[in-house]
């Protein structure tokens, strides 16, 4: 079975306050992300910005969002570094997909513990039907951050809609 790797590193720039958390971006050809959150669905880069009361950034490119990023020490990881799946499924990546077909996750726990200004950590992710080995990662981020003094929080998926409730919720998890 094929292996699909992360398609990006993580994005910790220097002073790095709040960390979003996903859970995988395949490296395959039918995925058009640039960047964390970029797929053309996803309203991570209108939401995020919005809560600090700046313009939508779900256009911009990739170096934009860089740049919001690097000022607003906002930084990214995902959960999985590689999934295994069958052959013709590489472009598979939905949660209750990829759940149970896990290669390699990443070392959140190292990344956290030797980053000093993290205040927050962001699951963009509420629900967990059907995906019960993320949920349990999740379940040991979360205690590793009460452990660390770190807030925990988990989102609303960005991804699919956007709406003023969403933005709310972002807003009282984030800026308090």
């Amino acid at each position: 079975m094929p292996v699909v790797r992360h398609r990006f590193g993580e994005f910790l720039p220097p002073g790095v306050r709040w960390i979003f958390m996903g859970t995988f971006n395949p490296e395959a050809s039918c995925n058009p992300a640039h960047f964390y959150y970029s797929r053309p669905q996803n309203h991570f880069w209108r939401l995020l910005p919005e809560v600090f009361g700046m313009p939508s950034l779900k256009n911009a490119s990739y170096k934009e969002k860089i740049a919001f990023s690097r000022h607003k020490k906002v930084g990214f990881i995902d959960l999985i570094r590689s999934v295994e799946v069958p052959i013709g499924s590489e472009c598979t990546y939905e949660d209750a997909f990829i759940d149970n077909k896990v290669a390699e996750w990443n070392d959140v726990f190292s990344l956290l513990s030797n980053i000093k200004t993290v205040e927050q950590v962001l699951f963009t992710r509420k629900s967990f039907k059907d995906i019960p080995n993320i949920r349990k990662r999740i379940e040991e981020v979360h205690s590793f951050c009460v452990q660390s003094d770190i807030k925990f929080s988990l989102l609303p998926t960005p991804a699919r809609i956007y709406s003023d409730k969403k933005l709310n919720i972002w807003q009282k998890n984030i800026l308090m």
